[in-house]
């Protein structure tokens, strides 16, 4: 197989809510095993727990997420694979690709990550979420392709 042009996982950076939100869990859990109330109708570390729990399963998810899953540009497509228990491809050739889009929220741009959408015959779509510097790979997709994209002038 050639050498991919591009080759990556979903980035950290746009994984960042889960894990904000995993470390709010994780901060109730420790809190509420120090200093919850003694009159609780349950034990202090199953009421810690009850926050922990789900800190864990989100980290974790995060994780297994980001690490199964595979964005792949080459001189013959654009491929999306996912692997874990089963294992799910994507792919829509270069000479078919008609249409990419990149698009980024404030927070992601302020973290330098977006998304990348790619169009193909048939209405074929792949997309590269959560990526680093969405722009970059979608002109790079572009140019191996041969879509020029031309702006629309608004009337």
């Amino acid at each position: 197989m050639e050498r991919p042009h591009y080759l990556s996982h979903p980035s950290r950076r746009g994984f960042l809510k889960r894990y904000a939100i995993s470390f709010v869990f994780l901060s109730f859990s420790i809190y509420s095993f120090f200093f919850s109330p003694k009159t609780l109708p349950v034990s202090r570390p199953v009421f810690s727990g009850i926050f922990l729990f789900p800190s864990i399963l989100l980290f974790l998810y995060g994780e297994v997420s980001r690490k199964t899953t595979t964005y792949i540009v080459n001189d013959r497509g654009v491929y999306r694979n996912y692997s874990f228990f089963s294992k799910k491809s994507s792919y829509i050739p270069l000479a078919t690709v008609e249409k990419t889009t990149f698009y980024q929220s404030i927070p992601e741009r302020l973290l330098g990550v977006g998304t990348v959408e790619m169009w193909g015959e048939e209405n074929l779509s792949i997309r590269f979420d959560d990526i680093r510097d969405p722009q970059k790979v979608s002109d790079m997709i572009n140019s191996l392709s041969g879509v020029r994209w031309k702006p629309e002038r608004l009337k």
